[in-house]
């Protein structure tokens, strides 16, 4: 899904000749943008993953609280207030849902620290409410890459960078634009490498939305 395309379109008065390789073929840069996609398949891991699996260090996702913070349906104390060695008839017994179509439980990433850690507990909180944002599409992770429009002996071609992907749509214009021009950078040596002068500024490009696709 294409949510906006920043591009360089360049007017034929201003449009450089087209230049002939050594075979004498005519080329010409028509256009050059940098587009930004929806990335429909990016990987949630470093936040954390989803499991219907009962851990008491887990996250239940319906009380958006650690479930061993949750009250015992008997007594209203949580896993570390309750007896070590309860009577049997009176086990740590929190309100957890039964399985449904959905996972029950979220295990966060935590940056990598592990229970019975503060940090884990600290971060994971964090991780929690930054896979709740995203499943509100709150934000959205993109890809972004530059492109390039190419008049091959009247032949309209496209060619790209690499790529980058799993950017985070939120996350600090500058960086964005850091991006765009590590992208547009790469084209620019790809054109180079297949001959192409570049001497226009393949920086200097102006935003447009660009309807969905």
């Amino acid at each position: 899904m294409t949510i906006a395309c920043r591009c360089d379109g360049i007017p034929e008065s201003g449009r450089p000749s087209p230049e002939r390789n050594e075979v004498g073929m005519e080329r010409r840069i028509m256009q050059i943008r940098v587009v930004r996609e929806v990335d429909t398949d990016a990987d949630l891991t470093d936040l954390g993953t989803f499991t219907d699996t009962f851990d008491e260090d887990a996250i239940l996702v319906s009380a958006g609280e650690y479930v061993r913070d949750l009250p015992c349906l008997d007594c209203g104390l949580d896993l570390a207030h309750h007896p070590e060695e309860p009577d049997p008839d009176h086990a740590w017994n929190p309100d957890i849902p039964e399985r449904g179509r959905a996972y029950r439980f979220f295990v966060p990433f935590a940056g990598g620290s592990t229970p019975p850690s503060p940090e884990y507990y600290e971060y994971g909180k964090q991780d929690f409410a930054r896979i709740q944002s995203y499943e509100r599409q709150d934000w959205c992770f993109l890809g972004i890459r530059a492109e390039a429009v190419l008049n091959v002996n009247g032949i309209c071609q496209t060619i790209h960078s690499g790529g980058c992907w799993h950017v985070e749509s939120d996350c600090n214009a500058s960086e964005l634009a850091a991006v765009e021009q590590e992208e547009l950078a790469e084209l620019r040596d790809v054109l180079r490498a297949l001959g192409f002068s570049t001497s226009a500024d393949l920086s200097d490009h102006e935003e447009s939305n660009q309807p969905e696709e």
